[in-house]
């Protein structure tokens, strides 16, 4: 018993003398910086608009000032490009995309085909163009292509898609491509139309989950489509369509 005294005695001094050594040592310097921020070009000093650190490498972030020589409205220039007034300094690029988040863009287009009989391995319609995007140069993820036809046909297809415009492919002639068109080439796909049933139509499409882009020399908001069948097939006159589904980046 005054063993077990005696220690919790030693103890209780002990703690004492720490707590005194505590006070009376000298606090350790530590400078707070009164700002986090210097201030960008156009801001006043101390009013922080943006991430920094203070003298003791702590991250900190204000709000960015209200009303004049603050933040300007956003708005959006051809290419894409968000600009703001921020504080004197007009038309400043803050974003180098316009993002669309959860938008998708839906395009059906028309191919317009002759009633003559095409032979296996001719293009229908030409080269087709779909403003997919919202803005020059856009980009996405295409989610879906499919070829219609307002008859019950069902001709197997490949549809070549483009980021960029190919060459002209004749409606009714053999499709023609260069090295630059392949450049550009996304994917080859193989389309089989079916006939629902109780329908005088026919329809055939793929799901997809592709990254595309326009990729024109000069920019455009497009991705680009050849159909060829793939087997001998008439079609009524303007009877075929093709319809992509991309979602905005």
């Amino acid at each position: 018993m005054i063993e077990r005294t005696n220690a919790a005695g030693r103890g209780a001094i002990l703690l004492a003398a720490l707590l005194l050594a505590l006070a009376i040592a000298p606090a350790s310097a530590q400078t707070v910086a009164p700002s986090c921020d210097a201030g960008l070009p156009g801001l006043p000093v101390g009013a922080p608009s943006h991430l920094a650190t203070d003298a003791n490498g702590r991250l900190c972030l204000a709000n960015l000032p209200q009303g004049g020589g603050g933040l300007g409205s956003p708005s959006f220039d051809a290419a894409g490009n968000m600009r703001v007034t921020l504080g004197t300094q007009a038309n400043t690029v803050i974003q180098g995309s316009k993002w669309y988040v959860g938008d998708e863009s839906v395009v059906s287009v028309s191919l317009t085909t002759a009633t003559t009989p095409y032979a296996a391995g001719r293009v229908l319609g030409g080269v087709a163009s779909f403003p997919v995007f919202r803005l020059t140069s856009g980009a996405g993820i295409l989610a879906k292509i499919a070829v219609s036809f307002s008859a019950p046909i069902t001709p197997p297809l490949t549809a070549y898609l483009f980021e960029a415009a190919p060459s002209a492919s004749t409606d009714g002639a053999a499709p023609t491509f260069t090295a630059a068109d392949w450049a550009s080439l996304v994917d080859v796909y193989s389309i089989v139309p079916y006939i629902p049933t109780g329908a005088a139509m026919s329809i055939g499409s793929i799901d997809l989950k592709v990254p595309v882009k326009n990729r024109d020399t000069t920019a455009t908001k497009n991705l680009y489509a050849v159909v060829v069948t793939e087997s001998p097939v008439t079609v009524p006159a303007n009877a075929a369509r093709v319809t992509m589904r991309v979602s905005q980046d």
